[in-house]
């Protein structure tokens, strides 16, 4: 999955949000952290008390959030219920680009902006979160920043998805043998501590205090 730090990228998912929340929750985020300054990440966050969804990308821990699409979801996110979200990086058209279709399948939010961020280095080299981040605070690691929600059929694609793709995967889930699509979790099968995914490249991810 290093692709996604130079690379085009489709990151698609099924989310339950409330426009109750009040706090800040990562649904999505593979970073450095805060620790020394830092805040390199690709990630989607859920932020509560704003009712916004920031879909974000840094290459630099001074770099600042022009590098990232901010939709503000007030007057259209105005109930519980599940909606598909998907992010996408148009490396060759420099675009950032977030979409949000309610359980319907109506398209609630488009909203891009021009990616300035490039090429991603981390310090580290950091895992892919979903429904939490690793985080550096009080002189500690941790996973920290729980979503406190549902999230279903997480994809990550090494391509462009377009808007008839979005609609199509969104409508009926890939199979894990699709061409560009490096890792699926649809979070049914498993066992244990084990959230397998259903591509052939074997991105299996760890359970940690899910259900």
């Amino acid at each position: 999955l290093e692709f996604m730090l130079t690379n085009s990228f489709s990151l698609s998912l099924w989310v339950y949000l409330d426009p109750s929340a009040s706090t800040t929750k990562t649904i999505y985020k593979r970073g450095d952290g805060y620790s020394q300054g830092e805040n390199k990440n690709i990630s989607l966050l859920y932020v509560g008390g704003q009712n916004k969804l920031l879909f974000q990308m840094r290459s630099c821990g001074s770099c600042p959030n022009e590098n990232a699409v901010t939709t503000n979801c007030q007057g259209v996110i105005n109930n519980p219920g599940w909606y598909y979200i998907t992010c996408i990086r148009n490396w060759g058209l420099n675009t950032a680009t977030l979409y949000v279709y309610d359980s319907t399948g109506n398209a609630m939010i488009v909203d891009n902006k021009t990616d300035l961020c490039g090429a991603i280095n981390f310090t580290t080299n950091p895992n892919h979160y979903i429904g939490a981040a690793y985080e550096y605070t009080n002189n500690s690691w941790g996973i920290q920043q729980y979503f406190n929600g549902n999230v279903d059929n997480s994809q990550i694609w090494n391509t462009v998805l377009s808007q008839q793709e979005i609609q199509q995967y969104m409508n009926c889930p890939p199979t894990g043998s699709e061409p560009d699509l490096v890792g699926y979790w649809n979070f049914e099968t498993g066992s244990g501590t084990t959230a397998y995914d259903q591509t052939s490249n074997g991105n299996n991810g760890t359970i940690n205090g899910a259900t």
